[in-house]
């Protein structure tokens, strides 16, 4: 309840299992699908919130206008586009939001959002087989991305950057990302976070970026004021 009164998310999730429970304060849509219509929502593009509406709409301005985030999201929805052409009617895989600001707790977001017609009647795995892990986690190209991850991380993922959410008898779905979640067992919780390193990141920004994505988290399982 804390969680969701700090933070409220239009893709969050609880996962009441014992001994480990997931909560999950996703901002952010992986796949939905209903009926013949697919539909993800890709985020790339994060920025601290200001102190008052005027700073809001500044740095809304200025990641608007940032040219590696805007990169990032183009390369991301390219990414999409490719992946839901597996599965869609060719030439129906459509960009109908380029760059939307969102606005979050303690930052501000700039998402996509693509759109396809489905051909035939694929199963939800065949669509995770198409699509999954999804392209802001990985970015491009995604295989290569995979590898290194495997490659570098000290230990394995589990549940953050994976998907949560619900599949229905008749195929349709509708699936987070697990970003901004939580795995808690009594007293204690691990929080995972992560952010989009490229050729002009700048580590000062990405650590500025991090605290920004984990203050609220922090804040709701009480480990911040």
């Amino acid at each position: 309840r804390r969680w969701r009164e700090v933070q409220p998310v239009p893709f969050g999730a609880l996962l009441p299992w014992t001994p480990v429970a997931v909560v999950s304060a996703s901002p952010e849509r992986f796949l939905c699908r209903r009926g013949d219509a697919i539909e993800t929502r890709p985020i790339k593009g994060t920025i601290p919130r200001g102190r008052d509406a005027n700073e809001d709409r500044a740095r809304g301005e200025q990641l608007l206008r940032n040219e590696k985030e805007r990169a990032e999201l183009a390369m991301i929805i390219d990414l999409e586009r490719n992946d839901l052409g597996k599965v869609c009617v060719p030439g129906s895989v459509t960009v109908t939001e380029e760059a939307r600001l969102e606005t979050y707790p303690s930052v501000l977001h700039t998402v996509a959002t693509v759109e396809g017609t489905l051909r035939g009647n694929p199963s939800p795995v065949d669509l995770l087989r198409a699509t999954f892990p999804g392209g802001s986690i990985t970015g491009a190209p995604k295989s290569a991305a995979i590898s290194c991850i495997r490659e570098l991380e000290p230990w394995p993922r589990k549940v953050y950057t994976g998907s949560i959410g619900w599949i229905s008898p008749d195929g349709d779905l509708d699936l987070n990302i697990a970003i901004r979640t939580a795995m808690v067992r009594g007293d204690r919780a691990v929080v995972s976070l992560g952010g989009a390193v490229t050729w002009d990141s700048v580590a000062r920004d990405e650590l500025q970026e991090l605290a920004a994505k984990g203050e609220t988290i922090l804040q709701a399982l009480g480990c911040l004021p």
